[in-house]
């Protein structure tokens, strides 16, 4: 099936234009002078068990701000394509590009679906490009038409690199033992979003310096390679990759900074005998913030602090000796936050709650472990009997 001709002409009619939803089953699909797909508006392009390659050698329209690459999903604005989401999905076969990136994305929202399909990229191209354009071809105006793009990867493998520029999203997510080789935005470009999702069994082996907004999943995937991964500009240090409702991480004596945990798992040790020094807490829900104050040896209640930062202090040898921790933000009304700490000589206290004080003071008793959960209002959670304070 093939729809009807694009408002610009290309050198050569492309093996599919899709202003509609459009499945192909094994079939071989080449273009010799132009790219292999183009997908326009809300429309799709389904293949199964297909070859496919495509050899764009020049841009369409003579125009020198038009990318060069293989498949395109965009909207046009000439009244072609109802506008809305963009999909392609592929699922084994192959897709080669001999010129130009693998995948281009402009002036519309999208998704990209690869599973088991053999990727063979051009020569100094990148695997994926989501970027705003010039608007001379009436692709929207120039500095509010980038892309959007949802692109998930299961059983895939994917190499080479990818860029976003400031105006537009991603939202990678790597799944069923898939793995990515590449960087993203090593030009240091910040996107408007940037996310990559690594799940369980996925890898991500970085080629260069890497710049994203968000990082989640499964750190143990992860292969800095040499490189550096930001995380909206900070060094990934392996801590926020955690995804649970609330995640915290703690500073204890002789062992430093643990990893992070989340949702009532312990922080800290117990029956060792030492103290926690530091922690710092993040919620995992947008929306709803966390703020926290530590009560700490020789120096008493710290200012509250927010969302990572540390409380406590940091190779001055001082015990945390009491914890207060509250909600913040437009989701905090739905939520409860709930906390307990082991305690020199007294063991695991009782559970505390929505800024209440937890630990003691004027005892000189260090903390030694913690367990913070999120519950949802109205959700029964029993707090025991024992004291908090």
């Amino acid at each position: 099936m093939e729809a009807p001709t694009p408002p610009v002409a290309a050198p050569e009619p492309r093996p599919i234009y899709s202003t509609a939803d459009i499945t192909v089953n094994d079939a071989t699909l080449n273009a010799e002078t132009s790219e292999a797909i183009v997908v326009e508006g809300l429309n799709s392009v389904t293949l199964n068990n297909c070859t496919v390659s495509g050899n764009m050698t020049g841009s369409t329209g003579g125009s020198d701000a038009d990318n060069i690459h293989n498949v395109m999903l965009y909207q046009s604005m000439s009244g072609d394509a109802e506008v809305g989401n963009s999909s392609f999905d592929m699922t084994d076969g192959s897709l080669t590009s001999n010129s130009g990136d693998m995948f281009y994305i402009t002036n519309t929202e999208s998704k990209i679906a690869l599973s088991n399909v053999d990727l063979t990229l051009a020569a100094d191209s990148n695997l994926l490009t989501i970027a705003g354009n010039d608007g001379s071809r009436g692709w929207g105006t120039a500095g509010s038409n980038g892309g959007k793009c949802t692109f998930t990867a299961s059983k895939q493998t994917l190499t080479g690199d990818i860029t976003v520029d400031a105006i537009s999203t991603l939202d990678l997510t790597l799944q069923d033992n898939s793995s990515f080789t590449g960087s993203i935005n090593s030009d240091k470009t910040t996107a408007a979003a940037l996310k990559v999702t690594l799940e369980k069994g996925s890898t991500w082996k970085l080629t260069g310096d890497s710049y994203i907004t968000e990082f989640d999943g499964d750190a143990s995937g992860l292969d800095t390679n040499g490189y550096t991964l930001y995380v909206n500009g900070v060094a990934y240090d392996g801590d926020l990759a955690t995804t649970g409702n609330v995640n915290y991480t703690t500073h204890v004596q002789n062992l430093g900074w643990q990893e992070a945990v989340s949702d009532g798992a312990l922080a800290g040790t117990v029956g060792q005998s030492l103290r926690l020094e530091g922690i710092t807490i993040e919620s995992g829900i947008d929306g709803l913030g966390i703020e926290y104050a530590t009560h700490v040896q020789n120096i008493g209640w710290q200012d509250y602090v927010a969302d990572g930062a540390v409380s406590g202090t940091e190779g001055q040898s001082l015990r945390l000796e009491a914890i207060k921790i509250q909600l913040t933000g437009e989701q905090a009304e739905k939520y409860d936050v709930y906390y307990r700490v082991q305690v020199q000589n007294l063991g695991w206290l009782g559970w505390a709650s929505n800024g209440a004080e937890s630990g003691t003071a004027g005892y000189g008793y260090r903390l030694e472990g913690i367990e913070i959960v999120l519950v949802e209002k109205g959700t029964a959670f029993d707090t025991g009997s024992a004291a908090f304070y």
